[in-house]
């Protein structure tokens, strides 16, 4: 290009080269002038979006007319190269300027007021610069004393890793793409975080490089992106006074109060801050920086005695204020341990967790009469009665407001919320459980994402509507499920667990309303709760504990101290799937027992327990063999952590082991006749199916492999079809047959737009039943098979894991925790299906295949429950816990 004529402009030389434009010095021939050319680079000139920018920085550099702006001379194109013509520029950035020593206050404040000004008016133009750094300031004029401001090409590109018009310079800084943390550098929180940005983003970037100019450092320091983010967000760099003490005292207000976090709490307009720089630069409130050294010993020895007699006042407050503490409350410093409980008749409902309110004052818990649902309750905690809600039937895991009048809970598949002063309750969205509140009216709760019907988070307000989603689970990660969200005090970053098979994915996770970046905090397999001002409470193998938390930099401190021990829990001690506790700042509530173990558990049509079957320990998956004689079930192993699949016989009590390989085989399923049993396998580090025979002889045989994720469902009565479940890429469930004869080749029977699961064939194989997402909530359907001629509705409220009864009279489901019956009649190729209605309530696993199983008969239903405790549960309430935390 050297030598080449562009219209009436002849390249000079090449001054520099970014990711997105290469600028060269060139001489206007007309008018005998030097400029600056600048093209968008061969690299994205057939580029939209690039080259849509590169005429927004045009339009909008050319509205402007300022003596500290690059002025824009002409735009044009050449040969299908779009170009500006820019003001050509001598001297040096600023950036480079700082590389060397930072300024003199004195010439550091003339420098930013004409700064400011020309960002002023930028902003009076109704634009956002969204790219203020040191290399984008350009030093000219004699001394360098005049500023230009540079570089307008970042429009709502605020991640963009290079600039499109780093302008003409001799400087050798401009941005190469990919070379990000420099922009990073002066960003502010909003930016980093993709919300909105105005001015006040601007005003952010603009105190961090006038710290730089004062100090040479730089106001925020990272050794790498992430941790660079991390102290934008939550850091506050050193006052400039302590390290240039020469520097304005008053200085450090105008500066801090640029870097405010909250764009509420800076300096409203450019404007505003150039007159507060100007009154600085005047000598404001003793700002001048030139002293003389008589009154600089003055000021040094009155400065000693304010701060002697201000210590000394400080020091006598505080000795009045601990005698007043241990004089007149010496109980505030001792654990005080009482417990709680239901009004009589209600007892704790299937151990639901309680909710201990912020302002810790009051409890909620729900608990229910013996043959009636569960209720909303609230215990004050200085009052010896509970109070029962009004319209709470089938509540279950509350959580409170902010102000600790207002109560969110689930029942019948919605998310709820009551206040404490009367009303009925009012319905906000379709919820599952999970819930927490933050001060601006946001609440955040789990639900199933109505496309690949797992558990994620969602959001709604106050006013209800429809909720939106706000987390997604990673299908190459194995994550089955989100839930338990918790909000941190900001009340825009969240903390949440999630479910998955892999030990690394699984754990508690820091996510914000405002950005997709996502933080593993720590393992975990339950809920967790923040306590103000800075610690986590979780469950660790049965017990409480305790660890030290920095919200701001989401990182864990210490070590974790013990609060409790044998706290009760839904799952085996260590894989629990909710812990029953709540802790605010020193008030914690738990109910006492243990995590498990778990028992299979026979269940009479009215909930009863009718006893149990084999030894206590972790299951999933059970399944009854035809003759419904012998049990097969995938049991935990506690020392490996991986499951095999055992044979328990009803009649005998005895227990053998079905399958040896070290890798996870899970998920049972009989064939028609009894003799053989197909399962899946994770043995050769993905989900493959295997056959083995009933009686343990013989090796297993491979069935079907392939590298997309699939578990057994059920055997059809025919013995022609295997069924299974597969995870597409996208998360999405359908379920496929695997034909026992012939090519063997595996084919979709249900599939669609949402996830399709549990689908158990009747006896007679003409209909098969199924959960879809398909009207946003889990809906159990049946339909014919093979050929789908009709399709019927079988849940109302919500349902998932269907069941047949034996002779296809009646198909059992889940609501919730609640076991639903509906009664069913065929006709021909028709079906007539009544209304459901409610067989019993019980602390049923939500996780995994067959969470119950019906007998032939369906007057009897094995199920996997915690082994029943005796006596009548309560809950612990322990008052100034926090007292035995030690840092």
């Amino acid at each position: 290009m050297i030598g080449k004529s562009i219209s009436q402009y002849r390249i000079v030389e090449k001054l520099g080269e970014g990711g997105m434009g290469v600028v060269y010095k060139a001489e206007d021939t007309r008018l005998g002038r030097p400029v600056a050319l600048k093209f968008l680079s061969d690299a994205v000139t057939h580029d939209r979006e690039a080259l849509e920018r590169f005429q927004r920085e045009a339009h909008l550099i050319s509205s402007l007319n300022h003596p500290h702006i690059c002025s824009l001379y002409d735009v044009g194109e050449t040969d299908g190269q779009h170009y500006l013509v820019m003001e050509y520029l001598e001297g040096e950035t600023l950036a480079a300027r700082l590389e060397r020593k930072p300024l003199e206050p004195t010439e550091a404040l003339a420098l930013a007021q004409q700064v400011g000004d020309a960002l002023d008016q930028v902003h009076r133009r109704g634009m956002v610069h969204r790219d203020m750094k040191p290399s984008n300031i350009m030093l000219t004029g004699p001394k360098f004393a005049r500023a230009k401001l540079l570089d307008f090409g970042l429009a709502k590109m605020a991640a963009t890793s290079g600039s499109l018009s780093e302008l003409a310079t001799r400087s050798d800084t401009i941005t190469s793409k990919g070379s990000i943390v420099g922009t990073f550098q002066y960003m502010a929180p909003e930016q980093l975080e993709g919300k909105t940005v105005d001015a006040r983003t601007d005003i952010f970037a603009f105190g961090a490089v006038l710290y730089e100019m004062m100090t040479g450092q730089k106001a925020f320091h990272g050794e790498s992106q992430a941790s660079l983010i991390s102290a934008i967000l939550t850091a506050e760099p050193p006052p400039v006074s302590s390290v240039q003490p020469v520097a304005p005292p008053a200085l450090d207000r105008a500066i801090q109060k640029c870097l405010a976090k909250d764009p509420a709490d800076r300096w409203q307009s450019a404007g505003d801050l150039v007159s507060e720089l100007k009154w600085i630069a005047e000598g404001g409130s003793q700002a001048g920086v030139v002293v003389t050294a008589a009154a600089q010993s003055r000021m040094s020895m009155r400065l000693l005695w304010a701060i002697v007699v201000v210590l000394g006042l400080a020091v006598m407050a505080l000795l009045a204020v601990t005698w007043t503490h241990f004089r007149e409350t010496p109980a505030a410093r001792h654990l005080v341990r009482f417990t709680v409980g239901p009004p009589p008749p209600y007892i704790l409902s299937d151990l639901d967790i309680p909710a201990l309110a912020p302002d810790g004052t009051k409890l909620a818990f729900t608990a229910r009469m013996p043959d009636g649902p569960s209720m909303l309750i609230v215990r004050e905690l200085n009052s010896l009665e509970a109070k029962v809600i009004p319209g709470t039937a089938g509540a279950s895991t509350p959580f409170w407001s902010p102000d600790s009048q207002q109560l969110g809970f689930f029942a019948g598949g919605k998310l709820k919320k009551v206040g404490l002063a009367g009303g009925p309750p009012v319905t906000l969205a379709d919820g599952f459980c999970c819930g927490t509140w933050n001060r601006d009216g946001v609440i955040l709760f789990t639900a199933l994402d109505p496309t690949t019907r797992s558990l994620q988070i969602h959001r709604t307000g106050l006013e209800g509507g429809m909720a939106a989603q706000v987390t997604r689970a990673d299908p190459s990660r194995s994550e089955s499920g989100i839930r338990w969200p918790v909000f941190l005090p900001d009340g825009r970053r969240f903390l949440y667990l999630v479910n998955s098979s892999q030990p690394d994915a699984q754990g508690i996770y820091a996510a914000s309303l405002d950005s997709e970046l996502v933080t593993r905090i720590m393992p975990a397999t339950a809920n967790v709760a923040f306590v103000p001002p800075d610690w986590l409470v979780f469950p660790l193998g049965g017990q409480l504990m305790a660890q030290a938390f920095d919200w701001k930099g989401l990182r864990l401190g210490g070590e974790a101290v013990q609060m409790a021990e044998g706290v009760a829990g839904r799952g085996m001690p260590g894989s629990e799937i909710a812990t029953y506790f709540s802790a605010v700042t020193d008030a914690l509530a738990y109910i006492p027992g243990t995590s498990g173990p778990m028992a299979l558990t026979w269940l009479g049509r009215k909930g009863n327990r009718l006893g149990t079957v084999g030894e206590p320990g972790e299951f999933s998956g059970p399944a009854l063999s035809p003759n419904e004689e012998i049990l097969a079930v995938a049991r935990r192993d506690p020392a490996t952590q991986t499951r095999d699949i055992w044979l328990i016989d009803l009649k005998r009590g005895t227990e053998s082991r079905l399958t040896f390989d070290p890798a996870d085989d899970f998920n049972p399923a009989w064939s028609p006749n009894g003799s053989h049993i197909a399962f899946t396998s994770a043995r050769k580090g993905k989900r493959d199916i295997y056959e083995k025979a009933a009686s343990g002889i013989g090796d297993e045989k491979l069935l079907l492999s392939s590298e997309i994720e699939k578990n057994v469902e059920y055997w059809s009565p025919d013995d022609r079809l295997l069924l299974f479940n597969v995870r597409l890429d996208s998360g999405l469930k359908q379920v496929w047959a695997l034909p026992r004869e012939g090519e063997r080749k595996p084919f979709a029977i249900l599939s669609g737009p949402v996830s399709v699961q549990s689908s158990p064939l009747s006896a007679d194989g003409k209909f098969i039943a199924y959960q879809s997402a398909e009207s946003k909530r889990l809906e159990i359907f049946i339909q014919n098979f093979p050929l789908a001629t009709d399709r019927w509705q079988i849940s109302t409220a919500g349902g998932t894991s269907p069941q047949w009864r034996s002779d296809g009279k009646e198909l059992f489901y889940l609501q919730g925790s609640t076991l639903m019956a509906v009664d069913v009649k065929v006709n021909g190729s028709r079906l007539e299906r009544g209304i459901p209605h409610v067989l019993f309530k019980a602390p049923f696993t939500v996780l995994g295949r067959n969470l119950f199983v019906p007998s032939r008969d369906g007057q009897k239903f094995l199920a996997i429950l915690n082994v029943e405790q005796t006596g009548t549960p309560s809950i612990t309430v322990e008052l100034n816990w926090m007292s035995r935390l030690k840092r």
